[in-house]
């Protein structure tokens, strides 16, 4: 028992002592930025080191000369490490004068003099105290102190010579790459890119904003034209029928471009409510098989002319979920209304419902009759239709209105290609009782 204690005991002293490395260690391998500023710490660790090996010299009596071989060898090992270590982490930046020189322009020549005069003031001052001080260690504390001072003042002064390169650059519409191996001065880089970049996308997106305005009214102003001006042809027509026959053919098409015309009109005024977020929504608990397969059955004479056959599938016979039903519907109606008309003749329409985890997912996929190209997700948006549907009556409002009515549902909602199919998914947010 009395040896398993003592044994315990050795086994908690080298614990500690590994402890004590390992801590050492890290805290040598954290020293960072400059290498110039770095070899200041550096020195602090090696005087620390002598400071160790002259005690064991004391002690054990071993010979001085070769313990000063060998810590010179030591401490040359360290710096070596140090330097690798820097110069893989920041490349050219891992050294102060690289910078100074690579940063240097000649507009800011006057900041450089500043600094260097500052510089040689301090070094001047060191020869000045070294001419009648015969204290070694006064001396080098003091060079040390000097060295220090020196590497914070050029780098202060680099900071301040990149900042104002770095603000002319934003403030003339550019960017330019600029990086210091300072924490402080690169985080004000960093704000200012932030910056720039956020007042960049703002601008973008007030201009894309313009731009979807005119293209929405001569959008508008072109599709609406249309139906309206048949509409207006047919009543004309329909006044002069001279025979019933006539008549009824004629108010078929006045029937349909008045649909298409409501159509149109109610598109566009989900899309402007959807965008703007203008929406009550009524949130009730939906049986969801139930809510899709009815909007489906507003579609199933379509699905028919055009020969496409809905394969249905759930993971559940009934699923409960509170949402707001019209929203949802109108959802699906899009959907079905965009695969009735670019789906491929007699082709199969798969609809499933499963649940991973913590997610529903309402997955469409049918087999398209036009090519799509790279830019899928563009359809998304407002009145961006494919390259090839031009020949496809539609306001290029579906998909946008589809996807906003699914985020106001705190829903997700993406569209991809896969081969010759289009593939619409909708995910829902789930909580499982237990």
């Amino acid at each position: 028992m009395e040896w398993d204690i003592k044994l315990n005991n050795m086994d908690k002293k080298d614990n500690i002592f590994k402890r004590a490395i390992r801590y050492y260690k890290n805290l040598f391998m954290g020293i960072d930025g400059y290498l110039e500023e770095q070899m200041v710490i550096i020195a602090i660790h090696l005087g620390f080191h002598f400071l160790i090996y002259g005690i064991i010299v004391s002690i054990f009596g071993i010979y001085g000369r070769n313990l000063k071989l060998l810590f010179i060898i030591y401490s040359l090992i360290l710096i070596g490490i140090k330097v690798v270590q820097s110069v893989k982490k920041y490349g050219i930046h891992a050294f102060l004068v690289a910078d100074l020189v690579y940063g240097f322009k000649i507009k800011y020549i006057s900041v450089y003099f500043e600094a260097f005069i500052l510089v040689g003031l301090l070094v001047i001052f060191y020869f000045y105290l070294m001419k009648d001080n015969e204290d070694p260690i006064g001396l080098i504390f003091m060079g040390a102190l000097v060295y220090k001072v020196s590497v914070s003042i050029l780098k202060n002064y680099l900071g301040k010579v990149l900042l104002n390169r770095k603000i002319e650059s934003l403030y003339n519409g550019e960017y330019e790459k600029i990086y210091i191996n300072d924490s402080t001065f690169n985080n004000s880089i960093f704000l200012m890119d932030n910056l720039y970049s956020a007042m960049k996308n703002s601008i973008d997106a007030e201009y894309r904003s313009e731009k979807l305005k005119t293209e929405l009214i001569t959008g508008v102003s072109h599709d609406i034209k249309t139906p309206l001006t048949s509409i207006i042809n047919y009543v004309d027509l329909v006044k002069r029928a001279k025979t019933e026959e006539k008549r009824n053919e004629y108010l078929d098409t006045l029937s349909y471009n008045a649909k298409r015309l409501k159509a149109m009109i109610v598109d566009l005024i989900e899309a402007s409510k959807t965008g703007s977020g203008s929406i009550d929504l009524h949130m009730q608990v939906i049986e969801l098989n139930e809510l899709i397969l009815q909007t489906y059955g507003q579609f199933d004479e379509d699905f028919e002319k055009n020969g496409l056959k809905l394969e249905y599938n759930s993971f559940k016979e009934n699923i409960f979920i509170k949402l707001d039903a019209d929203r949802l519907n109108r959802v699906f109606e899009n959907i079905f209304s965009n695969i009735i008309k670019y789906s491929e003749k007699d082709s199969v329409v798969n609809l499933d419902i499963t649940k991973d985890s913590d997610k529903l997912k309402i997955s469409i996929k049918n087999k398209s009759r036009i090519k799509y190209g790279k830019d899928i997700k563009d359809l998304q948006e407002r009145f961006i239709r494919a390259s090839d549907a031009d020949d496809i009556e539609g306001s290029g409002l579906g998909l946008y209105i589809a996807k906003a009515s699914i985020e106001l549902l705190n829903g997700e909602f993406q569209i991809r290609l896969e081969k010759d199919y289009f593939i619409v998914e909708i995910f829902f947010a789930i909580r499982v009782k237990k």
